[in-house]
Protein backbone atom coordinates (compact mmCIF):
# COMPACT_ATOMS: atom_id res chain seq x y z
CA UNK A 1 0.00 0.00 0.00
CA UNK A 2 1.41 3.50 -1.07
CA UNK A 3 2.73 5.61 2.50
CA UNK A 4 0.17 8.41 2.85
CA UNK A 5 2.05 12.24 2.75
CA UNK A 6 0.41 14.74 4.95
CA UNK A 7 0.82 17.62 2.75
CA UNK A 8 -1.51 19.72 5.11
CA UNK A 9 0.44 19.07 8.18
CA UNK A 10 3.97 20.34 6.02
CA UNK A 11 1.45 23.52 5.60
CA UNK A 12 0.63 23.98 8.80
CA UNK A 13 4.67 23.59 9.53
CA UNK A 14 5.65 26.79 7.21
CA UNK A 15 2.32 28.75 8.40
CA UNK A 16 3.82 28.17 12.24
CA UNK A 17 7.12 28.84 11.66
CA UNK A 18 6.77 32.30 9.60
CA UNK A 19 4.20 32.92 13.07
CA UNK A 20 6.76 32.32 15.55
CA UNK A 21 9.46 34.39 13.14
CA UNK A 22 6.47 37.36 13.98
CA UNK A 23 6.84 36.55 17.49
CA UNK A 24 10.78 36.86 17.91
CA UNK A 25 10.64 40.07 15.69
CA UNK A 26 8.46 41.94 17.53
CA UNK A 27 10.75 41.90 20.96
CA UNK A 28 13.92 42.68 18.51
CA UNK A 29 12.47 45.65 17.09
CA UNK A 30 10.68 46.79 20.67
CA UNK A 31 14.21 46.87 22.35
CA UNK A 32 16.11 48.11 19.03
CA UNK A 33 14.10 51.43 19.31
CA UNK A 34 12.53 54.35 21.37
CA UNK A 35 9.75 56.20 21.25
CA UNK A 36 6.86 55.47 19.05
CA UNK A 37 8.34 53.04 17.39
CA UNK A 38 9.07 51.37 20.55
CA UNK A 39 5.22 51.35 22.19
CA UNK A 40 4.11 50.51 18.16
CA UNK A 41 6.58 47.27 18.74
CA UNK A 42 5.79 46.33 22.44
CA UNK A 43 1.80 46.48 22.15
CA UNK A 44 2.74 43.73 19.17
CA UNK A 45 5.14 42.00 21.48
CA UNK A 46 2.09 41.91 24.22
CA UNK A 47 -0.69 40.60 22.17
CA UNK A 48 1.32 37.78 20.68
CA UNK A 49 2.65 36.82 23.86
CA UNK A 50 1.38 33.20 23.97
CA UNK A 51 2.54 32.69 20.49
CA UNK A 52 5.36 31.05 22.23
CA UNK A 53 3.24 27.58 23.00
CA UNK A 54 3.69 26.94 19.01
CA UNK A 55 7.21 24.93 20.10
CA UNK A 56 4.58 22.58 21.49
CA UNK A 57 2.80 21.79 18.05
CA UNK A 58 6.36 21.52 16.62
CA UNK A 59 6.86 18.89 19.06
CA UNK A 60 3.78 17.08 18.91
CA UNK A 61 3.93 16.80 15.07
CA UNK A 62 7.49 15.35 15.60
CA UNK A 63 6.22 12.97 17.76
CA UNK A 64 3.53 11.58 15.38
CA UNK A 65 6.69 10.95 12.67
CA UNK A 66 8.24 9.22 15.57
CA UNK A 67 5.75 6.99 15.39
CA UNK A 68 5.44 6.99 11.70
CA UNK A 69 9.22 6.16 11.55
CA UNK A 70 8.77 3.15 14.02
CA UNK A 71 5.52 1.56 12.08
CA UNK A 72 7.16 2.28 8.89
CA UNK A 73 10.38 1.27 9.18
CA UNK A 74 11.10 -1.64 11.34
CA UNK A 75 14.14 -2.29 9.93
CA UNK A 76 15.73 0.75 10.72
CA UNK A 77 18.03 0.39 14.11
CA UNK A 78 18.65 2.84 16.57
CA UNK A 79 21.82 3.58 15.76
CA UNK A 80 20.86 4.35 12.21
CA UNK A 81 17.71 6.16 13.28
CA UNK A 82 20.61 8.42 15.42
CA UNK A 83 22.48 8.87 11.95
CA UNK A 84 19.46 10.09 10.57
CA UNK A 85 18.56 12.88 12.95
CA UNK A 86 21.94 14.47 12.81
CA UNK A 87 21.78 14.21 8.90
CA UNK A 88 18.28 16.53 9.41
CA UNK A 89 19.31 18.85 12.33
CA UNK A 90 22.72 19.35 12.51
CA UNK A 91 24.00 20.76 9.44
CA UNK A 92 21.80 24.04 9.13
CA UNK A 93 21.74 24.17 13.43
CA UNK A 94 25.89 24.22 12.81
CA UNK A 95 25.59 26.30 9.78
CA UNK A 96 23.72 28.80 11.71
CA UNK A 97 26.72 28.85 15.02
CA UNK A 98 29.20 29.56 12.44
CA UNK A 99 27.86 32.18 10.82
CA UNK A 100 27.31 34.08 14.10
CA UNK A 101 30.65 33.54 15.22
CA UNK A 102 32.30 34.86 12.01
CA UNK A 103 30.05 37.80 11.55
CA UNK A 104 28.37 38.42 15.39
CA UNK A 105 30.09 37.00 17.36
CA UNK A 106 29.05 34.51 20.53
CA UNK A 107 30.48 32.74 23.51
CA UNK A 108 32.37 29.73 21.84
CA UNK A 109 31.99 27.92 25.04
CA UNK A 110 28.44 28.64 24.05
CA UNK A 111 28.94 27.66 20.44
CA UNK A 112 30.29 24.37 21.20
CA UNK A 113 27.16 23.86 23.59
CA UNK A 114 25.04 24.49 20.96
CA UNK A 115 26.88 23.15 18.01
CA UNK A 116 26.82 19.16 20.12
CA UNK A 117 23.14 19.74 21.19
CA UNK A 118 23.63 20.70 24.84
CA UNK A 119 21.81 23.82 24.95
CA UNK A 120 18.32 23.56 27.51
CA UNK A 121 18.88 19.95 28.30
CA UNK A 122 19.70 20.67 31.98
CA UNK A 123 23.63 20.01 31.32
CA UNK A 124 24.19 23.43 30.68
CA UNK A 125 22.90 26.86 32.26
CA UNK A 126 21.45 28.13 29.02
CA UNK A 127 18.10 27.43 28.37
CA UNK A 128 17.76 30.99 26.08
CA UNK A 129 17.70 31.60 22.37
CA UNK A 130 15.60 30.99 19.53
CA UNK A 131 17.42 27.80 18.76
CA UNK A 132 16.65 26.11 22.27
CA UNK A 133 14.41 23.26 21.73
CA UNK A 134 16.89 21.84 18.48
CA UNK A 135 18.31 19.93 21.42
CA UNK A 136 15.23 18.63 23.56
CA UNK A 137 13.86 17.82 19.96
CA UNK A 138 17.18 15.93 19.45
CA UNK A 139 17.34 13.67 22.80
CA UNK A 140 14.15 13.62 23.26
CA UNK A 141 13.57 11.19 19.69
CA UNK A 142 16.08 9.24 20.52
CA UNK A 143 14.86 8.17 23.78
CA UNK A 144 11.43 7.19 22.75
CA UNK A 145 12.81 5.48 20.02
CA UNK A 146 15.16 3.54 22.03
CA UNK A 147 12.32 2.61 23.89
CA UNK A 148 10.86 1.35 21.44
CA UNK A 149 13.33 -0.57 19.71
CA UNK A 150 14.47 -2.22 23.45
CA UNK A 151 10.73 -3.30 24.62
CA UNK A 152 7.89 -4.96 23.37
CA UNK A 153 5.19 -1.91 21.89
CA UNK A 154 3.04 -2.52 24.80
CA UNK A 155 5.48 -1.94 27.33
CA UNK A 156 7.02 1.05 25.19
CA UNK A 157 3.47 2.20 25.32
CA UNK A 158 3.35 2.35 29.03
CA UNK A 159 6.71 3.99 29.56
CA UNK A 160 6.06 6.78 26.82
CA UNK A 161 2.50 7.31 28.19
CA UNK A 162 4.43 7.54 31.90
CA UNK A 163 6.97 9.56 30.50
CA UNK A 164 4.28 11.38 28.81
CA UNK A 165 2.09 12.46 31.73
CA UNK A 166 4.64 13.19 34.34
CA UNK A 167 6.10 15.51 31.73
CA UNK A 168 3.05 17.60 31.91
CA UNK A 169 2.66 17.24 35.73
CA UNK A 170 6.07 18.86 36.58
CA UNK A 171 5.90 21.51 34.00
CA UNK A 172 1.96 22.42 34.67
CA UNK A 173 2.60 22.47 38.73
CA UNK A 174 6.45 23.72 38.64
CA UNK A 175 5.80 26.66 36.20
CA UNK A 176 2.06 27.29 37.08
CA UNK A 177 0.22 26.09 34.23
CA UNK A 178 2.72 27.49 31.65
CA UNK A 179 5.57 25.67 30.14
CA UNK A 180 8.87 27.26 31.01
CA UNK A 181 12.66 26.05 29.98
CA UNK A 182 14.65 26.04 33.32
CA UNK A 183 16.30 23.78 35.12
CA UNK A 184 14.13 23.29 38.41
CA UNK A 185 14.97 21.15 41.65
CA UNK A 186 18.14 20.77 40.56
CA UNK A 187 17.84 18.51 37.81
CA UNK A 188 14.93 18.70 36.06
CA UNK A 189 15.30 20.62 32.83
CA UNK A 190 12.17 22.28 31.74
CA UNK A 191 13.09 22.39 28.29
CA UNK A 192 13.54 18.52 28.06
CA UNK A 193 10.19 17.95 29.75
CA UNK A 194 8.56 19.90 27.33
CA UNK A 195 10.05 17.49 24.45
CA UNK A 196 9.07 14.50 26.07
CA UNK A 197 5.91 15.49 26.85
CA UNK A 198 5.22 16.81 23.45
CA UNK A 199 6.64 14.11 21.64
CA UNK A 200 4.96 11.51 23.67
CA UNK A 201 1.68 13.32 23.17
CA UNK A 202 2.42 13.46 19.27
CA UNK A 203 3.71 9.89 19.31
CA UNK A 204 0.00 8.71 21.07
CA UNK A 205 -1.52 10.71 18.28
CA UNK A 206 0.01 8.30 16.06
CA UNK A 207 -1.01 5.42 17.56
CA UNK A 208 -4.71 6.36 17.93
CA UNK A 209 -4.90 7.81 13.81
CA UNK A 210 -3.10 4.58 13.22
CA UNK A 211 -6.63 2.91 14.63
CA UNK A 212 -9.01 5.38 13.00
CA UNK A 213 -7.13 5.69 9.59
CA UNK A 214 -8.80 2.79 7.90
CA UNK A 215 -12.34 2.81 9.30
CA UNK A 216 -15.10 2.75 6.98
CA UNK A 217 -17.95 5.03 7.00
CA UNK A 218 -20.73 2.30 7.82
CA UNK A 219 -23.32 4.99 7.86
CA UNK A 220 -25.52 5.38 5.31
CA UNK A 221 -28.23 8.15 6.79
CA UNK A 222 -27.70 11.22 4.74
CA UNK A 223 -28.74 13.24 7.53
CA UNK A 224 -26.17 11.63 9.91
CA UNK A 225 -23.51 12.61 6.69
CA UNK A 226 -24.30 15.94 6.84
CA UNK A 227 -23.98 16.35 10.34
CA UNK A 228 -20.42 15.10 11.07
CA UNK A 229 -19.73 16.68 7.77
CA UNK A 230 -20.79 19.47 9.78
CA UNK A 231 -19.29 18.94 13.11
CA UNK A 232 -16.02 18.25 11.93
CA UNK A 233 -15.74 21.36 10.00
CA UNK A 234 -17.08 23.56 13.34
CA UNK A 235 -14.13 21.73 15.18
CA UNK A 236 -11.54 22.16 12.58
CA UNK A 237 -12.28 25.95 12.22
CA UNK A 238 -13.05 26.83 15.55
CA UNK A 239 -9.45 24.89 16.87
CA UNK A 240 -7.63 26.15 14.27
CA UNK A 241 -9.04 30.26 14.44
CA UNK A 242 -8.77 30.00 18.53
CA UNK A 243 -4.66 29.08 17.85
CA UNK A 244 -4.10 31.82 15.49
CA UNK A 245 -5.89 34.27 17.52
CA UNK A 246 -4.13 33.65 21.10
CA UNK A 247 -1.01 33.00 19.13
CA UNK A 248 -1.60 36.34 16.87
CA UNK A 249 -4.08 38.63 18.68
CA UNK A 250 -3.81 37.19 21.94
CA UNK A 251 -6.62 38.62 24.80
CA UNK A 252 -7.04 36.23 27.01
CA UNK A 253 -4.79 35.27 30.01
CA UNK A 254 -5.03 31.54 30.14
CA UNK A 255 -4.11 30.09 33.53
CA UNK A 256 -3.24 26.88 31.95
CA UNK A 257 -1.44 26.85 28.93
CA UNK A 258 -2.04 23.27 28.34
CA UNK A 259 -5.39 24.16 26.76
CA UNK A 260 -3.25 25.27 23.61
CA UNK A 261 -1.85 21.47 23.30
CA UNK A 262 -5.31 19.81 23.61
CA UNK A 263 -6.61 22.30 20.78
CA UNK A 264 -3.86 21.43 18.82
CA UNK A 265 -4.11 17.89 19.15
CA UNK A 266 -7.93 18.21 18.18
CA UNK A 267 -7.16 19.92 15.33
CA UNK A 268 -4.40 17.87 14.25
CA UNK A 269 -6.33 14.60 14.21
CA UNK A 270 -8.60 16.38 12.54
CA UNK A 271 -6.14 17.47 9.55
CA UNK A 272 -4.62 13.74 9.29
CA UNK A 273 -7.89 12.27 8.81
CA UNK A 274 -8.30 15.51 6.02
CA UNK A 275 -12.37 15.14 6.21
CA UNK A 276 -12.93 19.01 6.87
CA UNK A 277 -12.63 22.05 4.18
CA UNK A 278 -9.76 23.38 5.98
CA UNK A 279 -7.63 20.59 6.15
CA UNK A 280 -8.61 19.32 2.44
CA UNK A 281 -7.32 23.24 1.60
CA UNK A 282 -4.58 22.78 3.55
CA UNK A 283 -3.48 19.61 2.00
CA UNK A 284 -2.34 21.01 -1.36
CA UNK A 285 1.01 19.69 -2.91
CA UNK A 286 2.34 23.41 -4.23
CA UNK A 287 1.23 25.16 -0.59
CA UNK A 288 2.90 22.30 1.24
CA UNK A 289 5.96 22.07 -0.92
CA UNK A 290 6.78 25.31 1.06
CA UNK A 291 7.03 23.24 4.29
CA UNK A 292 10.43 22.21 3.65
CA UNK A 293 11.87 24.94 4.34
CA UNK A 294 10.08 25.58 7.67
CA UNK A 295 13.30 24.02 9.78
CA UNK A 296 16.05 26.54 7.93
CA UNK A 297 13.63 29.23 8.33
CA UNK A 298 13.23 28.95 12.32
CA UNK A 299 16.86 27.92 12.73
CA UNK A 300 18.44 31.15 10.32
CA UNK A 301 16.10 33.71 11.81
CA UNK A 302 18.50 34.92 14.05
CA UNK A 303 20.83 35.48 11.25
CA UNK A 304 18.42 37.36 9.74
CA UNK A 305 17.65 39.83 12.16
CA UNK A 306 21.31 40.27 12.74
CA UNK A 307 21.88 41.41 9.09
CA UNK A 308 18.69 43.52 9.17
CA UNK A 309 19.80 45.21 12.58
CA UNK A 310 23.10 46.42 10.25
CA UNK A 311 21.13 47.39 7.55
CA UNK A 312 17.53 48.03 6.71
CA UNK A 313 16.27 48.50 10.74
CA UNK A 314 18.89 51.97 10.35
CA UNK A 315 17.20 53.30 8.24
CA UNK A 316 14.48 55.61 10.59
CA UNK A 317 11.94 56.12 7.65
CA UNK A 318 11.77 52.06 7.25
CA UNK A 319 11.25 51.24 10.91
CA UNK A 320 8.80 54.20 11.21
CA UNK A 321 6.47 51.71 9.57
CA UNK A 322 5.16 49.30 11.46
CA UNK A 323 3.39 47.09 9.08
CA UNK A 324 6.10 47.72 5.89
CA UNK A 325 8.88 47.04 8.74
CA UNK A 326 7.74 43.76 9.52
CA UNK A 327 6.59 42.55 6.29
CA UNK A 328 10.03 43.14 4.83
CA UNK A 329 11.80 41.76 7.81
CA UNK A 330 9.77 39.00 7.62
CA UNK A 331 9.93 38.17 3.69
CA UNK A 332 14.05 38.53 4.07
CA UNK A 333 14.28 35.88 6.80
CA UNK A 334 12.21 33.28 4.35
CA UNK A 335 14.42 34.42 1.86
CA UNK A 336 17.35 33.98 4.24
CA UNK A 337 15.91 30.18 5.34
CA UNK A 338 15.13 29.13 1.64
CA UNK A 339 18.69 30.20 0.71
CA UNK A 340 20.22 28.09 3.39
CA UNK A 341 18.32 24.76 2.50
CA UNK A 342 19.22 24.78 -0.87
CA UNK A 343 22.56 25.77 -0.13
CA UNK A 344 23.05 24.12 3.05
CA UNK A 345 20.20 21.52 4.37
CA UNK A 346 19.45 19.89 1.27
CA UNK A 347 23.59 18.55 -0.38
CA UNK A 348 24.55 18.70 3.83
CA UNK A 349 21.62 15.76 4.50
CA UNK A 350 21.64 13.90 1.30
CA UNK A 351 25.82 14.02 1.60
CA UNK A 352 25.20 12.77 5.23
CA UNK A 353 22.91 9.90 4.82
CA UNK A 354 25.15 8.77 1.82
CA UNK A 355 28.22 8.99 4.33
CA UNK A 356 26.54 7.19 7.08
CA UNK A 357 25.01 4.90 4.25
CA UNK A 358 21.36 5.64 5.48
Amino acid sequence: MQKKYFYNVDTLRILFAIIIVYYHLCPKLADLFNGANSIIYQNLVDISRDTYHIIACFFIISGFFLYQTFINKKELSWFDFLKSKIARLWPVLAFSIVITIIFFGINIFNAVINIMFLQCIGISFMYKGINWFISPLFWGLLFYFYILKVFSQKHANLIIAICTYFSFVGLINNFNGDFSRETFNCFFSGGMLIALANIGLGYFTGVFYGKIKDSADVCTSKIKRIFDFLFINTIEILCFGFLIYNFIFHKIDYQNKFIFVLVFTVMFLLFLKSKGILSALFNSKWISYCGRYAYSIFVMQQIGFNILKNTLWKIPTFVSNAPLCISVSIAVTIIIGIVTYYAVELPAGKYLKKKFGI
